[in-house]
């Protein structure tokens, strides 16, 4: 996914009238989250919409797609008629498969819902919070970037041995890739610039807060 524009984004549909989205909501019970919206008729014809629900984490320690088609209903409405419009989305569908622990994992934090006509055309938003669930991994010289990062206590340490950006244009941007991401799926030992000493200091850093992490599952 690099950000760039397309004719036809996928999802894409003409219509002959138009469809006003309410607010999404997403209450969750132990298995899934039941999303909801309320979709209008606003044009001058009867029509039908396919009303899709996307998900996304856009602080994700794992390398993913920004946004992830979870569900779709399809609607048919006639001119001024309102419907709620609902899908349903499995936790287990947002689990990712991890080749450390080799068991289904689940990040913890923030996720976004999103209510859309197409992949572009986003309509209405909600953020949820969810635990993470399996095993968390010890931090080490194979963990990447954006994992490390991501953890409250190695994050601040590891980000004073990253290169500060630069002001002015991306490098990336025209080519279409987005250096940060692509970075952050890199393990911490590719790092070769870093000195003896700072690979010495990184190690202690990575021991210092797996230890943490023990203490607290303790």
């Amino acid at each position: 996914f690099a950000g760039l524009e397309v004719c036809y984004p996928f999802g894409y549909g003409l219509s002959y009238t138009n469809f006003t989205y309410g607010e999404v909501s997403a209450p969750k019970d132990e298995s899934s989250l039941r999303v909801s919206i309320k979709v209008t008729n606003s044009g001058q014809y009867d029509g039908r919409e396919v009303v899709q629900f996307y998900l996304g984490k856009t602080e994700s320690g794992v390398r993913r797609a920004p946004v992830e088609l979870k569900a779709f209903t399809v609607v048919d409405l006639a001119v001024g008629e309102s419907r709620n419009v609902e899908g349903k989305i499995s936790l287990s569908d947002l689990d990712h498969w991890d080749t450390r622990t080799s068991d289904w994992a689940r990040e913890g934090g923030a996720w976004t819902i999103y209510a859309a006509a197409s992949s572009r055309d986003f309509r209405s938003s909600v953020e949820i919070s969810l635990e993470r669930t399996g095993q968390e991994p010890a931090l080490s010289m194979n963990s990447t970037i954006a994992e490390v990062l991501h953890d409250p206590i190695a994050g601040p340490g590891l980000a004073g041995f990253l290169p500060q950006p630069q002001e002015g244009a991306d490098p990336g941007e025209a080519l279409g890739i987005d250096l940060a991401a692509m970075m952050g799926s890199f393990p911490l030992s590719s790092m070769s610039l870093l000195s003896a000493e700072q690979k010495v200091e990184l190690e202690v850093l990575l021991q210092t807060a797996n230890s943490i992490r023990a203490k607290r599952k303790g």
